[in-house]
């Protein structure tokens, strides 16, 4: 995937620029956070459903300001609650940034 351009048209159909093994990577990647998902005990899962998204952010749909397109649907006791879940504090952070937490978290730091 990282070799190759791609884009997302309308109807959500995404189509590379180049093709060949960019399709093929791109396939394997989904496949894998598939078997994840579905490897994942019911414990994990719930976890996810609690917070009110999906597990592990698959299809989530974002709107540029990084807030979920659909209204969530929540039971708080006896009243339902509705709620937009803001996205911004999950974006995917830069590699120096992830390792720098990571051993901050760790306590090597």
């Amino acid at each position: 995937m990282a070799n190759d351009e791609f884009i997302i048209e309308k109807g959500g159909l995404i189509t590379f620029k180049k093709g060949g093994d960019a399709v093929r990577l791109f396939a394997l990647v989904s496949r894998y956070i598939n078997h994840i998902i579905l490897k994942s005990t019911d414990a994990e899962i719930k976890r996810w459903r609690a917070s009110g998204t999906k597990p592990f952010f698959r299809g989530v749909c974002m709107d540029k300001n990084h807030h979920d397109k659909r209204i969530n649907v929540f039971h708080d006791g006896e009243k339902i609650v509705r709620r937009i879940i803001d996205y911004s504090s999950y974006l995917p952070t830069h590699q120096l940034e992830a390792i720098v937490t990571a051993g901050m978290v760790l306590k090597q730091l």
